[in-house]
């Protein structure tokens, strides 16, 4: 994956965002951590999270684990923004 395919996971990412439970949704957080090492612990813990609660109602999924949905959305967006903007870029 290079710099523009990261940028355009990312904005998938925060379009599809308020459906975490769709499966596109999943599949860019599972090619985030596979792609890139930095981002792999983050990206693991939000798919097993989303996966683990895949038959939750989206309600009741956004009452119970909605604050810690955001705090790795947020987190895997943040670190995905620092690599894009780092001097070196070692994943082409």
């Amino acid at each position: 994956m290079n710099k523009t395919q990261l940028s355009l996971a990312l904005d998938r990412m925060d379009r599809i965002y308020p459906n975490v439970m769709e499966p596109d949704y999943r599949e860019e957080v599972r090619r985030l951590g596979a792609a890139f090492p930095p981002l792999a612990r983050t990206a693991r813990q939000l798919k097993d999270l989303l996966n683990a609660n895949r038959t939750t109602p989206h309600a009741v999924l956004q009452e119970e684990a909605g604050d810690r949905i955001r705090e790795l959305h947020d987190r895997l967006r943040i670190d995905a923004q620092r690599l894009l903007h780092a001097p070196v870029w070692p994943y082409d």
